[in-house]
C-alpha cells in the first residue's frame, strides 16, 4: 500500500513539474553533483512492506545536452518481515514447527521477526534527457552497477545462517533502470526525484535461494543537485568583437614614429619584431601595394628589403616545392564607415561598419536569425532550425527590411512564451546594429583595415 502511495506521488510530481513551460536547463559540457536520501525496498522470497533507508552521492557529465554520463556510489540497508507463513513455508531453513524466537538450526542465531542487509553500491549511469523544452529535465535511466549485501537479523545483527556460512558471494552485479526529474532553482541548484528498480544478479540477497529467481531492490530517492561549471554553451567559431583597429596585436603599430614625428608620420615597418619572416606575398606592416609596383615601405626602403632577399636566395637555393611564390594579394579598397558608426571584426578577413545597441532595448527575433560562418553561405542555418536547447556561436545576424542586427560571441537560451519557441540572449551580449544588409564581404581584409587606421 505505501509503495504504491509513494509511486502514485512520484508519478504526479513528475507530470505536474512536466507541464510547466521555460527554457530547458541542462547544457552540454556540465558537471554536476548530487546527494540524495534513499528509501529502498527489496523483492524475493518474503514480501513483507518493510523499506530500509540510505542515500547516494554522484558526479554527472554531459558530453551531449541530452545525454548524460554519471557515478555513483551509496550506503543504505534493505529490510524483510518473517512471518508464521514463511516459518512454514521454508521448514529446511527455519526448522520444522519453528517459531519466532527460536534459533536457527544448528546456530545459536535467534529467529527474529525483521531481518535486514546492508549494502553497498557502486554504479556507472546513461541518462538520456526525454524532453528538452520544459523548465524540468525529465530522463530515464540505464546502467550497470556492483552491490555488496550482507544478511543479518534486525535485533541482534548477526549474520543468517547462510551467510555465515559463506554460502554464497556477497557481491553481485547489477543493472539499475529507472527514470526521473531535475527541477532547477537556478542555473547551479536544483531538486532531483529518482524512482529506480535495480536486478540484481543474485538470489541471496535475503539469505535464501527458494523460488528459483534472482532478488531485486527498488529506490525512491529526493536529493540536491549543484552545477560546478555551467557547460559548454555552443561552439565557439570566431574572435570576441572588437573594433578592427585593436584586432591585430599592438606590435604592429610604431607608436614611438607616431609620437615623435618621423618620415610621413606613419608606421614604416622597420623596426617590426626582430626575427619574423618577411616574404614578397605577405606584405610588411605599414606598407600598401599598388596596382603596378611590387610591396614597398612608404619610406622608400625597398631597397633593403630586396637586398636581403637577394642575399638569402644566393646562400641557399629553394626549394623545388618552394621555386614558385604565391602571387601578391591584389589591393584592397577600403571605404571609411558612416559618421556615428565604427568598423568590427566578423572575422580575420572581414569586417563590417556598426553601432553598439542594447540586447534588451527591443525584442530581436533571433529565432529567425542565421548563424554566419565566414566562407560559407548566407542564411545557412536559423537559431530555430539548429533547435539548440543553449546555443552559443561567434556571429548571428537578424537581417531586417532596412538593417541587421548582429550578436557576436552570445548566449542564448530557448524559451516557449505563449505556445511559441523564442531564443533570448543570457548575461551580458555584445549586440551591435548595422545599415542595410549584412554582408562582411565589404572588408575583405582585416589587416588592411587595421595598417590604414580607419
Amino acid at each position: 500500500m505505501y509503495r504504491h502511495l509513494l509511486w502514485a506521488s512520484f508519478l504526479g510530481t513528475v507530470l505536474l513539474l512536466s507541464s510547466q513551460q521555460g527554457g530547458a536547463q541542462q547544457r552540454a559540457g556540465e558537471v554536476a553533483g548530487f546527494l540524495s536520501f534513499a528509501a529502498n525496498k527489496y523483492s524475493g522470497e518474503f514480501t513483507d512492506d518493510l523499506w530500509g533507508f540510505g542515500g547516494f552521492a554522484s558526479l554527472q557529465y554531459a558530453p551531449m545536452s541530452r545525454l548524460l554520463l554519471e557515478g555513483r556510489v551509496g550506503l543504505g540497508e534493505i529490510k524483510w518481515g518473517i512471518t508464521p507463513s514463511d516459518l512454514a513455508r521454508y521448514p529446511d531453513y527455519f526448522g520444522r514447527g519453528a517459531k519466532i524466537g527460536d534459533n536457527y538450526p544448528g546456530t545459536i542465531t535467534e529467529i527474529e521477526s525483521e531481518n535486514e542487509s546492508r549494502i553497498t553500491t557502486a554504479d556507472l549511469l546513461m541518462h538520456y534527457v526525454i524532453v528538452d523544452r520544459i523548465a524540468a529535465v525529465p530522463f530515464i535511466t540505464v546502467g550497470i552497477g556492483l552491490v555488496n549485501f550482507s544478511p543479518a537479523t534486525n535485533q541482534q545483527h548477526e549474520a543468517l545462517p547462510n551467510n555465515a556460512s559463506g554460502l554464497y558471494s556477497t557481491s553481485a552485479f547489477s543493472i539499475p533502470v529507472g527514470g526521473g526529474v531535475r527541477i532547477p532553482f537556478s542555473n547551479r541548484v536544483g531538486l532531483l526525484l529518482r524512482a529506480e528498480h535495480r536486478f540484481v544478479f543474485t538470489q541471496y540477497l535475503d539469505d535464501v535461494a527458494k523460488n528459483g529467481s534472482n532478488d531485486g531492490i527498488t529506490s525512491l530517492s529526493i536529493g540536491l543537485t549543484y552545477a560546478f561549471t555551467p557547460g559548454i554553451r555552443g561552439k565557439r567559431y570566431y574572435h570576441d568583437y572588437q573594433p578592427c583597429n585593436d584586432c591585430d596585436d599592438e606590435d604592429k603599430y610604431d607608436d614611438k614614429s607616431r609620437e615623435h614625428g618621423g618620415k610621413a608620420d606613419v608606421h614604416d615597418g622597420s623596426n617590426d619584431t626582430k626575427g619574423a619572416d618577411i616574404t614578397p606575398e605577405t606584405p610588411k606592416k605599414g606598407t600598401v601595394q599598388s596596382d603596378s609596383a611590387k610591396s614597398s615601405t612608404l619610406d622608400g626602403s625597398e631597397s633593403s628589403v630586396k637586398q636581403d632577399t637577394a642575399k638569402s636566395a644566393s646562400s641557399k637555393p629553394p626549394k623545388a616545392d618552394t621555386v614558385a611564390s604565391k602571387p601578391p594579394k591584389p589591393p584592397v579598397d577600403i571605404k571609411p564607415c558612416p559618421p556615428g558608426t565604427e568598423r568590427a571584426c566578423v572575422s580575420e578577413n572581414e569586417s563590417v561598419c556598426v553601432v553598439k545597441v542594447t540586447p534588451g532595448a527591443e525584442r530581436i527575433r533571433w529565432e529567425d536569425a542565421f548563424i554566419y560562418e565566414p566562407g560559407q553561405p548566407l542564411n545557412k542555418k536559423t537559431l530555430l532550425q539548429a533547435d539548440q536547447p543553449s546555443p552559443r556561436y561567434g556571429i548571428v545576424v537578424r537581417q531586417t527590411a532596412n538593417s541587421y542586427y548582429m550578436c557576436v560571441e552570445c548566449q542564448f537560451e530557448k524559451a516557449v512564451v505563449n505556445g511559441a519557441v523564442q531564443y533570448q540572449t543570457q548575461g551580458e551580449a555584445a549586440v551591435v546594429k548595422g545599415a542595410g544588409t549584412f554582408n562582411p564581404a565589404d572588408c575583405p581584409d582585416c589587416e588592411k583595415v587595421v595598417q590604414k587606421g580607419q
